[in-house]
């Protein structure tokens, strides 16, 4: 159907844009013909403030209130890519949550280890891992299931400490060193960073 222009808003959603999708547009932003450049032009467009200067705290917004405005409301102040820096307590934190994570994990797995090394160093021994579970429970108490936790839970409480907070640290420093191209090398430096993080833990270990 043709175009009506100044067409009431229909209650009907497909009714009211099969009048003119426009409808939907801010009245400034409704694409006008201008004969002068030939061209189509959108007003709103025009009306924006300028951005300011770039700066290190984000983009710096003029105007009186401070704020870039456009048709759409303000638009934000600093660049949503930008990344804080981490400080020494969030290192900390992510220290204590990997070793926390690490240790919690590897404590309630022993059993399964304790039963898997007696199937390989005496296979045949039972029948699978519930039935060693069930034997050495009967037999030995609860306590030998957690035979070598205390060795278990150094072991991953250091790697814990330092892969998680490393893998941050050596994240951020090979994006740094990559520059421009650190899109381009997400997932190397991903690796890399792991790997290193990973070295670090293992001088502990």
């Amino acid at each position: 159907p043709p175009l009506v222009p100044g067409a009431p808003f229909s209650p009907g959603l497909p009714d009211y844009l099969s009048q003119d999708p426009t409808f939907l547009l801010p009245p400034t932003q409704v694409p006008v013909w201008d004969a002068n450049l030939r061209r189509y032009t959108v007003r709103g467009l025009g009306e924006l403030r300028s951005y300011g200067d770039y700066s290190q705290k984000g983009y710096s917004a003029q105007g009186a209130n401070g704020q870039q405005l456009s048709v759409f409301g303000p638009r934000a102040q600093f660049a949503v890519q930008r990344e804080r820096k981490l400080t020494a307590r969030d290192y900390g934190l992510f220290a204590l949550s990997g070793a926390a994570g690490c240790c919690f994990t590897h404590t309630v797995v022993t059993p399964l280890d304790v039963v898997k090394t007696r199937l390989q160093t005496s296979p045949g021994l039972y029948k699978g891992l519930q039935d060693g579970v069930k034997s050495i429970l009967d037999t030995e108490g609860w306590q030998m299931l957690f035979c070598g936790v205390q060795p278990t839970v150094a072991g991953y409480a250091w790697y814990g400490l330092t892969v998680y907070p490393g893998y941050e640290f050596f994240s951020r420093l090979y994006d740094s060193l990559a520059g421009s191209a650190a899109e381009e090398l997400h997932a190397p430096i991903v690796i890399l960073a792991g790997a290193s993080a990973t070295v670090l833990a293992c001088i502990g270990v």
